[in-house]
């Protein structure tokens, strides 16, 4: 689907479409798949894979990104900390309305949340994102704030206190 979106999309604007991809294979027979679908699928757009496993790649992915996509369903993704570490980095985030995606991305607000498997949806989500910069940014400026103050190291503590203190009380 995220080829296939891509490639619509860099037709669709007739812009230059990079995808990075940062993470890594299983196996080699995976990563060759994963490569001859882009090539098949996506003709038109750049594909730079980076080795997520290494520090610097993943510096370099996020520093280098205008826009994040997380495809990921509630399967596979059930917290959805990839997206948000995306917010955090300041990058507009377009995301799979599934798993638990939806509780820290409001469609509209801090990102744009798409129908599990629809690759028409995304096409139209990166085509709206790549035309109107503006509006992108200030839905990642809102993500932004939102993901500092939910998930700051002080939040996290706090919550951490009144979860061990409710636990101390009930069991008292």
């Amino acid at each position: 689907a995220m080829y296939q979106a891509l490639e619509n999309a860099a037709q669709g604007t007739g812009k230059e479409v990079v995808l990075v991809e940062c993470g890594w294979h299983a196996n080699d027979y995976i990563e060759k798949a994963f490569s001859a679908g882009a090539q098949m699928a996506s003709p038109s757009v750049r594909v730079v894979t980076l080795d997520g496993r290494v520090a610097e790649n993943r510096e370099t992915a996020w520093a280098s990104a205008d826009l994040f996509c997380s495809l990921s369903d509630n399967i596979q993704e059930t917290f959805g900390i990839v997206p948000i570490e995306a917010m955090a980095a300041g990058l507009p985030v377009i995301a799979a309305n599934g798993g638990a995606v939806p509780e820290n991305i409001k469609d509209g607000v801090t990102g744009t949340l798409i129908p599990v498997h629809d690759s028409n949806a995304l096409a139209k989500a990166i085509i709206s994102a790549l035309e109107n910069p503006k509006y992108i940014r200030n839905l990642a400026e809102t993500a932004k704030k939102q993901v500092r103050e939910k998930f700051s190291w002080d939040k996290t503590a706090d919550s951490m206190i009144d979860i061990y203190t409710s636990v101390l009380r009930d069991s008292a």
